[in-house]
């Protein structure tokens, strides 16, 4: 099976642009790349003209926590900070681990001494190859802190971009626009056999010339096809995971369904072995006031 899907890769003329190794030569080497992609994900009015890589690693204050690394982490010329990751799988709480990852960029902008608390823009953005939100067809979602009963921002400078590739299903005819073009590429660019005319222009020449497999020197062929085995050993193990997790919920929810199932059939018998033995004492002569309060039935229920 390994061999297989080793040769199949091989045969391709490009990376595929959904495994870490692309995903890291491709944004995490080449500033034009990375700059236009951002651009076009951010949807901003005012766009990045410089970025500056910064450290990947994050270590945190002390030694016993938790430390971060990112896939891409760079702070564009007039401040804002990015956050770009690719995830191939599903995960458990991944909205909580954007969170926790955006503490970082803002525990960095903390200033000794006196400081307004004022902070520059952070933007999370994750490429998922799976469905995060279910139910609708938005492949693209900007995520902020909104006022619940106005729906207006409140705050406009903490920004979680969430991609879903699987969502995005236009074909190289329907492309319109640049975001097209480029999750056209996520999503085909590790089949194709040539650059397709509709998606042309410096950048993207230069993506098909960054991502071709004859470029790649020998130690960077080996990683791509390692990469490759580990991106679908993950894939399968975080799928078996998640059937797992959904067996274990579906017979705890059983049992807790016949355990409440159970009590409300106990608590039912109860009450009809208490109405019977309140009309017992009623035919037998007892006070209707007496047969209320010793067995807590009101005279309706006695007498119905």
């Amino acid at each position: 099976m390994e061999k297989e899907r080793i040769e199949k890769w091989k045969e391709s003329r490009y990376m595929d642009l959904r495994t870490d190794f692309a995903f890291k030569k491709v944004f995490g080497e080449n500033k034009a790349l990375l700059i236009d992609f951002l651009n076009v994900i951010i949807q901003e009015k005012n766009r990045i003209e410089d970025i500056e890589y910064l450290q990947t690693e994050q270590l945190p204050e002390e030694e016993k926590q938790r430390r971060a690394i990112f896939d891409i982490f760079c702070k564009s010329d007039t401040g804002e900070e990015f956050i770009i990751e690719l995830q191939i799988a599903s995960q458990w709480y991944f909205l909580d681990r954007v969170l926790y990852y955006m503490t970082f960029p803002i525990r960095r902008q903390a200033k000794k001494g006196e400081w307004d608390f004022k902070l520059q823009p952070i933007y999370c953005i994750s490429i998922l190859d799976f469905i995060k939100f279910a139910g609708d067809d938005y492949y693209l979602s900007h995520l902020k802190i909104v006022r619940r009963e106005t729906n207006q921002v409140a705050m406009d400078n903490m920004n979680i971009i969430v991609v879903e590739l699987p969502k995005f299903k236009k074909t190289i005819k329907g492309l319109e626009t640049t975001l097209d073009e480029w999750l056209y590429c996520f999503r085909n660019l590790g089949k194709l056999s040539n650059q397709p005319e509709k998606i042309s222009g410096t950048i993207f020449e230069e993506l098909f010339k960054v991502t071709a497999l004859k470029n790649l020197k020998t130690e960077e062929m080996e990683a791509y096809k390692t990469n490759i085995l580990e991106c679908e050993e993950m894939k399968v193990s975080r799928r078996y995971e998640r059937a797992m997790g959904i067996e274990i919920g579906l017979k705890k929810g059983l049992e807790r369904g016949l355990e409440k199932g159970l009590e409300k059939g106990l608590e039912k018998g109860r009450q009809q072995e208490t109405k019977t033995i309140a009309k017992k004492m009623l035919s037998m002569g007892y006070p209707l006031s007496d047969i209320t309060q010793i067995t807590g039935l009101t005279a309706e229920e006695i007498c119905k």
